[in-house]
């Protein structure tokens, strides 16, 4: 199913036909997932992750994607994993440096 809002949001957060702007990819997934679009979770999940984000929040951006997974949306399967595995490493890193 089509949603304008998630599609034109996906243009800004990644710079498809448009020069990226985070702020107005948030604003666009959000519409969509007040709309009921899963994929839209994930996808500000991913955007709230990026340190780039003016609105960084990684605990916001994890259960974003969680609730995207959980609601069945694939790509956030994935993206859960990746991010986890990231998570992981990184904590095993800082470890090791001490």
């Amino acid at each position: 199913r089509g949603n304008q809002n998630y599609d034109l949001a996906v243009k800004y957060h990644h710079g498809y036909g448009v020069k990226k702007n985070f702020s107005l990819a948030e604003k666009h997934y959000s519409e969509a997932i007040a709309e009921g679009d899963t994929r839209a979770l994930n996808e500000l999940g991913v955007i709230l992750l990026d340190r780039q984000s003016v609105h960084y929040n990684s605990k916001k951006g994890y259960d974003l994607i969680a609730q995207s997974a959980e609601l069945g949306n694939s790509s956030a399967r994935l993206d859960w994993h990746i991010f986890m595995d990231l998570r992981t490493l990184s904590k095993r890193k800082e470890k090791a440096s001490i």
